[in-house]
């Protein structure tokens, strides 16, 4: 600050502390202590693309002042105006750092999902441009596709020993030849960083057992897909009916091109046959099926007794 005689007009600049080069638009904010109202804000400017800007008023008094560049407080100076002008210093580029945020990411093993009554689950949590702050490990049995019945199996919450980096093995010891091999398992992962951040990671495992792969198969497509997808149990869920649509599509267009197959009535009945799989899975709604098929077959009957 240039000390000068003392004026109620005052002359802010602001300038690269580096290089003395005037910095545009620079928010300035001006408190002062007023008795029976506390700390009150008496001006606020912006400096131009000069890196200027002039207040008015202020006297031979002690004020705050609160400097912001790009939105952010860079400054909190206490200033008494004993002057015409004054000069705020500070390095732009200390506040030009993009600040990457944390992300975590696990690794499940095995990560096939099929389960032997001895196999041991391991999750390998990692971390990067973050802190750990805690791991919680859940370990959930599905008995039934309504989530009514689910047993808790396992449940871990760290929050000492966490390695902020990569590898964190966290194994499930548990011997899983005491679980009920009729039913899947789904282990979570919660990850929370200390910059607020938090991931949640799912492996679904499904017992293995002899000729009843198929049957498990079927469970998961039929139960479990909703979940798997991000979509909630129980709801239509929007990408599983487009997923649907696009795999019958494929079917029909494929059997057009490639087989024999190009009677309009013939790839009708058989995308209807497809859409009806899809809909004993509950990708799609009953009610979403039904309409449509009626009205297709009724069309094909109509343009039969036409012929």
């Amino acid at each position: 600050m240039t000390a000068t005689p003392q004026s109620t007009s005052t002359k802010i600049t602001t300038q690269n502390v580096i290089d003395y080069s005037t910095i545009p638009f620079v928010k300035v904010d001006i408190y002062k202590y007023v008795p029976g109202f506390g700390r009150t804000l008496v001006e606020s400017i912006i400096t131009d693309s000069k890196g200027e800007a002039f207040i008015s008023g202020i006297t031979n008094d002690q004020y705050e002042f609160e400097v912001y560049y790009k939105d952010v407080l860079i400054d909190e100076l206490s200033i008494t105006t004993t002057s015409t002008e004054i000069i705020i210093l500070f390095n732009p580029k200390s506040i030009d750092t993009v600040i990457t945020p944390g992300y975590a990411w696990t690794v499940f093993t095995p990560q096939v999902n099929k389960l032997t009554g001895q196999t041991v689950l391991n999750q390998d949590v990692n971390v990067r441009n973050g802190t750990i702050q805690r791991i919680a490990i859940f370990a959930t049995e599905i008995n039934d596709k309504n989530r009514t019945w689910d047993v808790n199996r396992y449940y871990l919450l760290k929050t000492t020993g966490i390695t902020n980096g990569y590898s964190n093995d966290i194994t499930i010891a548990t011997d899983l030849a005491a679980w009920d091999l009729n039913f899947s398992i789904i282990v979570q992962v919660d990850v929370m960083l200390t910059d607020g951040n938090s991931f949640t990671f799912k492996q679904l495992y499904v017992p293995y057992v002899a000729g009843r792969i198929s049957s498990e198969t079927l469970d998961i497509l039929r139960n479990q897909m909703n979940e798997l997808v991000g979509c909630k149990q129980g709801e239509t869920c929007g990408l599983l009916v487009a997923i649907s649509v696009l795999i019958t599509s494929f079917v029909c267009v494929g059997l057009a091109a490639f087989t024999p197959i190009r009677n309009a009535t013939g790839l009708l009945f058989i995308g209807i046959a497809c859409l009806g799989f899809f809909t004993w899975l509950g990708w799609i709604p009953w009610f979403w099926f039904v309409l449509p098929a009626v009205l297709a077959f009724g069309g094909i009957i109509m343009a039969w007794k036409v012929k």
